[in-house]
């Protein structure tokens, strides 16, 4: 009878443990959400192996370590269908982002935002919606994945 309630108990834990890793991934990671579906964002285990454990919306106001860096893309997967020449994102600790980007005619395209990080999470705010992208700074590059892009960006000194 021991062995029977031990053997239970083992099946009752493991199928738990089961139900919880399968439903960690069930987030849309990258969704594009209007400011009132914001929640917190779910990381897949590997997710959270690669870029840490998200500790979630703590606070709004956090913007480091991106505070005064700025960051050209060097790679995007996959590859966007309007082609440009540079990218730059210039993160200011007020939580401004400037994104400028170079297009093969010479044209530039400006556009600022507010972003805020929490964790290894970074919320862009654009107007009518908010991008969540999880990202990790290693030396002079950053990753960032938004569920739709994978970024790698270079940082420049300013």
């Amino acid at each position: 009878m021991k062995n029977i309630r031990s053997l239970l108990s083992c099946i009752i834990l493991s199928t738990v443990c089961s139900i919880v890793i399968m439903c960690t991934g069930c987030a849309e990671r990258g969704k594009t959400l209007t400011d009132g579906e914001r929640g917190a964002p779910l990381a897949t285990l590997a997710e959270e192996a690669y870029f840490g454990i998200d500790p979630g919306y703590t606070t709004t106001d956090d913007t480091k370590p991106l505070g005064n860096t700025k960051w050209q893309v060097i790679d995007i997967t996959p590859k966007p269908q309007k082609v440009f020449l540079s990218r730059t994102l210039q993160f200011y600790s007020n939580g401004d982002l400037l994104e400028i980007t170079t297009y093969g005619d010479g044209t530039a395209n400006k556009e600022t935002y507010q972003y805020d990080t929490v964790g290894a999470t970074l919320a862009i705010k654009k107007p009518g919606s908010t991008i969540d992208a999880r990202f990790k700074i290693d030396g002079n590059q950053m990753f960032m994945d938004t569920g739709e892009y994978s970024l790698v960006l270079k940082r420049i000194k300013q």
